[in-house]
């Protein structure tokens, strides 16, 4: 049986380890799923402008949550997490060890999408001695600010910019949905999920749930290429893409390298057909079949 809770840390002074690293960590919100029979644990961190929601649907399914007691957390500057000044790729990282260290998780599982796989990539980096095994889903080690390889980027940049240019105040909930489908390239989906961020607080009178200011302050350092250590992580790595998104150039699958000691193009990543950008939304089977099966190699089962 599958056992759901939900949690805040209290506080953010914490830990064993000594350094900066811990010197001004998160408080983070997230969502527990928890089978007393499941024999690893899988933490997983989300994508820009996403929440702890995302992948519940993804770790409860019935595959995943047989194998895995699953932590869902909302990032800094995300959610219902605490909002911070900065926002790098360090400092996230540097919450979600801090986190699962409150939580007692010794070894685990660690997922991440598109922002939340870069994230797990420095994590891996900083914190390798921690992970099982890490999933990374539609994102490498690529700057993604470079607009002549990844057009993406510098389009969800201009829209997230304009998304803090509209007033959050005296418009109706109808005009302020017009006013995000049009930043968002009349997208309804993306505007969609840009609303899914957004809290009424009184008649006409709404508020961004995410630290848009601070998110736009550091967008290109979350894009690029982090450079903090050179260490390279050694672990088992699964890399999942989706057959039709840009974030992962089957040309460019060297850069892999760079990041991960082992990494072999052929056995460690895997393109689903048929999906974009959001693999986990737009062929969630595949998905859960794919991490599952590195779980269950891992595991031995």
């Amino acid at each position: 049986m599958i056992k759901s809770t939900k949690a805040f840390f209290s506080h953010s002074k914490l830990y064993s380890r000594p350094g900066r690293m811990f010197s001004d960590v998160a408080t983070l919100n997230y969502l527990s799923f928890l089978n007393d029979s499941a024999p690893a644990s899988l933490v997983v961190a989300h994508g820009l402008m996403g929440n702890s929601l995302n992948f519940r649907p993804i770790v409860t399914h019935q595959e995943l949550s047989s194998l895995c007691n699953s932590y869902l957390f909302d990032l800094r500057n995300h959610g219902k997490s605490e909002h911070k000044p900065t926002m790098s790729l360090e400092d996230m990282a540097c919450d979600i060890e801090a986190a699962t260290q409150k939580l007692g998780l010794e070894k685990f599982y660690l997922l991440g999408h598109s922002l939340g796989g870069k994230v797990a990539m420095v994590y891996s980096r900083l914190f390798p001695q921690r992970l099982k095994g890490l999933i990374v889903c539609d994102v490498g080690p690529y700057d993604y600010n470079d607009v002549t390889k990844f057009k993406a980027g510098a389009k969800t940049q201009e829209m997230l910019q304009t998304c803090a240019k509209i007033p959050m105040k005296g418009l109706s909930r109808q005009e302020l949905w017009a006013k995000i489908e049009s930043a968002a390239n009349n997208s309804k989906s993306v505007a969609g999920l840009l609303m899914s961020n957004i809290d009424e607080v009184g008649k006409n009178e709404f508020k961004w749930k995410v630290n848009l200011d601070v998110i736009n302050i550091f967008y290109n350092e979350l894009l690029g290429i982090y450079r903090g250590t050179s260490k390279k992580y050694s672990g088992p790595v699964k890399v999942i893409a989706g057959r039709q998104s840009e974030y992962v150039p089957r040309n460019e699958l060297s850069e892999f390298h760079s990041v991960f000691e082992n990494f072999d193009t052929q056995r460690d990543i895997v393109y689903i057909e048929g999906a974009n950008h959001w693999v986990h939304f737009t062929k969630p089977e595949e998905f859960v079949k794919e991490v599952s099966s590195f779980i269950k190699q891992r595991e031995r089962l």
